[in-house]
């Protein structure tokens, strides 16, 4: 028979144990903030330094450093791949919030959970599907980032999911050591993650898989696609669908 004395040490025994995991997860959380918050200042300084040698160097007004000049610059890309060797280029998005490193992963788990210097981090970095062995050269290039709760990362993405802030935020810049890729954004769609997948890499017609893309899209963005040769897809999560992935889809871009 069991006493109200064992039910009180049994449930008090669980009180602790669910006590001790919310501590944990805390503790976790704010580690990997703490963390997060580093490592961008980290990067920040870096472009600080740069830009301050732009102005030392060619007289240059602050007000007049561009981004292309920070992180199109050799030595900012041989800064972060000295610190990083995985380290691929920087997206950028400023509309969206998005200005960070992306790193090429050896696997599609490691950066989940694994800050841009490598220790442990919720955060983890923007990084390129592993599958993806030529890059910039793949017809289908696909890069993920987290949606965090405070709005950093990927997050903003999920904005795109609304046309009307699509116009201001269609075209995606990334710093490579090949110079500036522009690309511009031809669909946008949320799917569950459990039942799509990405085939890579991707040895079909590129137009099919534009095709596809494009019939899918939440609503028509008017952008010429009959000559494009390679598809960049961003991927990160999102509430619209159960276990959903938002997945937003681009084409190089020549102004």
């Amino acid at each position: 028979m069991i006493t109200n004395d064992k039910i009180r040490i049994t449930l008090r025994a669980i009180s602790i144990i669910f006590l001790v995991w919310a501590l944990f997860l805390f503790g976790q959380d704010a580690y990997s903030t703490m963390n997060h918050q580093q490592e961008n200042t980290i990067l920040e300084d870096i472009k600080e330094n740069i830009s301050e040698e732009i102005i030392d160097t060619t007289g240059t007004l602050p007000e007049e450093v561009k981004p292309e000049d920070i992180m199109g610059s050799v030595e900012f890309f041989n800064r972060l791949k000295a610190a990083n060797d995985d380290y691929i280029g920087w997206i950028y998005l400023p509309g969206l919030k998005i200005d960070h490193p992306v790193v090429a992963a050896p696997n599609n788990s490691y950066y989940l959970n694994h800050g841009f210097y490598k220790s442990y981090n919720m955060y983890g970095t923007i990084f390129a599907d592993y599958r993806n062995e030529d890059l910039y050269l793949e017809p289908h290039l696909v890069i993920y980032g987290h949606h965090m709760k405070n709005k950093s990362m990927f997050s903003y993405l999920d904005t795109l999911r609304n046309k009307s802030n699509y116009s201001a935020n269609k075209i995606i810049e990334i710093y490579t050591s090949e110079g500036l890729k522009k690309y511009i954004i031809f669909s946008v769609h949320a799917v569950d993650a459990a039942t799509t997948s990405l085939s890579l890499p991707y040895e079909a017609d590129i137009k099919t898989l534009i095709a596809s893309y494009t019939k899918k899209a939440l609503y028509k963005t008017g952008v010429d696609t009959s000559k494009a040769t390679q598809v960049l897809t961003l991927v990160t999560c999102t509430l619209a669908v159960t276990n959903g992935r938002l997945l937003v889809h681009a084409i190089p871009y020549n102004e």
